[in-house]
């Protein structure tokens, strides 16, 4: 059976780290649903980041900023705090440490 998050597409920079940040919040017993909605939302940010040719080693606390007051306020807090987490799992990631 497949994943429930795979129902969503992801395109733009951050879609190549979509199955293992799926994979790290299953890990750590986050519901399918759950997921399913920070895949969501990572999709949308992925095009937002698209759209204005940035790259995701390029995501910061000030370029989410930059998202939200863009108008991306709906789940604002739920939001912004997914968006840190896909942040600091992208940078443990790099480090090697994720």
């Amino acid at each position: 059976m497949g994943h429930c998050w795979m129902r969503t597409p992801v395109s733009g920079p951050l879609a190549p780290y979509v199955p293992g940040f799926a994979g790290e919040l299953a890990s750590r017993g986050y519901s399918k649903w759950t997921i399913a909605k920070l895949v969501r939302l990572g999709a949308i940010l992925s095009r937002w980041l698209e759209e204005r040719e940035r790259e995701a080693d390029e995501l910061s606390p000030a370029l989410l900023k930059e998202y939200l007051l863009a108008g991306h306020k709906s789940w604002l807090a739920h939001a912004y705090s997914s968006c840190l987490r896909t942040t600091a799992w992208l940078s443990a990631r790099d480090r090697g440490d994720g």
